[in-house]
């Protein structure tokens, strides 16, 4: 829903995309504030510092950081892939993620576990419908092009072509057109 109205607002209100991530930073800030008045999340990194050693610490410090840095990468992507395609091409990319998020999760028994005992069937039917999905998503976004039953008549590469080609060009000025079918054209 988010790449979507992020689309609206570049498209038709010519929104700058840093200025929707500056006023969504915001009002996530504003949030978390919220959150934190209720729960301290500052409670918890104090007693991991007193329990661990500074090294420690300055770790999680470090992670901190590199997290920070990276959602903002992801968010900078998000948006400039929302203005410059489409919202479909935007989540696409998180759609062939799943299945390898999938096993994962499965691999390392994080996911996937039914009365402590790994649920195969489980695990397969969400891995079959996450590969079937990103299979899709990309013949939608026109990354894989399938050549057989005329399924890549109508693919951007394929209406250029026949757009610039010269036998599909018609001579409007030497054809012979009846006073009736003028109209028409």
């Amino acid at each position: 829903m988010i790449d979507s109205s992020e689309k609206y607002l570049f498209e038709y209100d010519n929104i700058n995309p840093f200025y929707a991530l500056l006023f969504e930073g915001f009002f996530g800030f504003l949030l978390s504030i919220a959150y934190d008045l209720y729960y301290n999340p500052f409670d918890n990194i104090s007693e991991f510092k007193k329990n661990k050693s500074y090294s420690e610490f300055a770790i999680l410090i470090l992670c901190l950081i590199i997290y920070i840095i990276l959602s903002s990468l992801k968010n900078l992507f998000r948006v400039n892939t929302t203005k410059i395609f489409t919202p479909m091409a935007t989540t696409s990319v998180e759609y062939i993620l799943n299945p390898i998020n999938f096993i994962i999760y499965f691999v390392l028994n994080l996911d996937f576990i039914t009365n402590k005992e790994r649920n195969y069937a489980y695990f397969f039917i969400n891995l079959i419908i996450g590969v079937v999905i990103s299979f899709f998503s990309l013949i939608f976004n026109e990354l894989l092009i399938l050549f057989f039953c005329d399924l890549d008549k109508e693919t951007y590469l394929q209406i250029s072509r026949r757009s610039s080609s010269d036998e599909n060009y018609i001579d409007f000025e030497n054809v012979n057109i009846g006073v009736d079918d003028k109209e028409t054209y």
